[in-house]
């Protein structure tokens, strides 16, 4: 169903079905941030730049969400069809080259072997003009390394996000914390039900209270909210 999209596994297997290896759901939590991340890879693999986030997921009607998608999939299959344009062409080029070695082995000793081995030579000569004069092989290339870049930087950027762990977001307007969860798609389930509101300020703190400081240059977060081995980072 349309619901299960808004699932941040759904959408990683999504974008991994049509570049493998992009996403590894073990480590990345079922969030809005992840949600995010899925949704602008997907564009820059396509190269369909989109603003449609985790929001308009939640909140947008039937009819958007599924044009999106329809959208979507048309340009995971234009990607997938020059992978496949380029992966026949690599075919193409070493069969041209094995034949042309069997060729110059056989010389004269062989005319009728020769002579298949020139036909299917021609045909595979044939295969390729006809990519070339269908496909701008060059662009085909370039978009794969650029898409091996992405993958990259996703990598960089998921590293990062396992790092600061946590996600700052900007309420849009008064509501109840539910309408939050759901029109943000925030899994309080991940914080057991926790979350930090802005502090702009002086306010006493208890010893028993959990803040989390965010350190100006860095940008770095510190928290007290120790795992079982670990001991508090930030003392009241």
């Amino acid at each position: 169903t349309l619901d299960d999209l808004t699932d941040s596994r759904v959408l990683c297997a999504l974008v991994n079905s049509f570049v493998p290896e992009t996403f590894t759901t073990e480590v990345l939590l079922n969030d809005r941030w992840t949600v995010n991340l899925a949704l602008q890879t997907a564009n820059e693999f396509f190269k369909s730049p989109s603003s449609f986030d985790a929001s308009d997921l939640a909140q947008g009607d039937i009819m958007s969400v599924c044009s999106y998608f329809a959208f979507f999939f048309m340009c995971g299959y234009k990607l997938r069809q020059y992978q496949a344009v380029l992966k026949r062409m690599d075919e193409l080029l070493l069969l041209k080259l094995g034949i042309k070695d069997d060729v110059d082995q056989i010389g004269q000793k062989d005319k009728n072997r020769k002579l298949v081995l020139e036909e299917a030579l021609a045909d595979y000569e044939l295969q390729i003009r006809d990519l070339e004069s269908h496909y701008d092989l060059t662009e085909c290339s370039t978009w794969m390394k650029n898409i091996t870049a992405i993958q990259n930087k996703v990598r960089a950027i998921v590293s990062k996000r396992i790092k600061d762990k946590f996600d700052i977001i900007r309420v849009p307007r008064n509501m109840t914390i539910n309408d939050l969860t759901v029109s943000l798609v925030i899994n309080l389930s991940l914080t057991s039900g926790v979350g930090f509101y802005e502090l702009k300020t002086k306010e006493a703190i208890s010893k028993d209270r959990k803040i989390v400081l965010q350190i100006s240059k860095s940008g770095e977060f510190v928290d007290d909210l120790p795992g079982p081995e670990e001991k508090c980072k930030l003392k009241t």
